[in-house]
């Protein structure tokens, strides 16, 4: 919903009858996927999810505003500021952030460097070429590729709720 808010008076995007059934759509696929909740998940589920959709629009807003800085500069902010909070974090609880060097986790987090930084590119371009709410939409995808990905890389079954909420999203 911060997408929209964003997207309609902030940028001055047109909201169709489609983009609003796929937004509730959306929005009830979300709230079911997690379903059952106990009240104190609930609550504080309810509230991290505000903050973070809060913080997702945001960003989402100066991934199509910012046009002046080349998308990788805007990616090497993103990964400095958040590798600070994770420190932060880290540290703050307690966490042990060196374990040991092994040449296959270095691999891994090479690919996964490469992956990230290719797809905050993407990212990037189709906030710059195309409407914000269209593609905050069709992030919320990314929902059922993570019930794909655990199924076929993690040999995890999908419960029905995840199935049909995730298709439904």
């Amino acid at each position: 919903p911060t997408s929209i808010i964003i997207g309609k008076f902030y940028l001055k995007e047109e909201l169709s009858i489609n983009k609003i059934l796929a937004i509730i759509l959306v929005i009830i696929g979300l709230f079911t996927f997690a379903w059952p909740l106990d009240e104190f998940v609930f609550s504080l589920g309810v509230m991290l999810a505000a903050v973070s959709g809060i913080f997702e629009a945001t960003t989402n807003m100066l991934r199509k505003t910012i046009t002046q800085v080349s998308s990788n500069t805007l990616i090497t902010y993103q990964y400095i500021i958040g590798s600070i909070i994770v420190l932060i974090i880290g540290f703050s609880i307690g966490e042990e952030m060196y374990k040991g060097f092994e040449l296959s986790s270095f691999i891994i987090l090479i690919i996964y460097a490469i992956s990230a930084v290719v797809m905050g590119n993407v990212l990037i371009y189709g906030f710059k070429h195309f409407d914000m709410n269209a593609v905050s939409i069709v992030l919320a995808s990314e929902i059922l590729f993570a019930v794909l990905f655990s199924f076929l890389l993690l040999n995890e079954v999908p419960t029905t709720n995840e199935l049909v909420w995730g298709l439904v999203i």
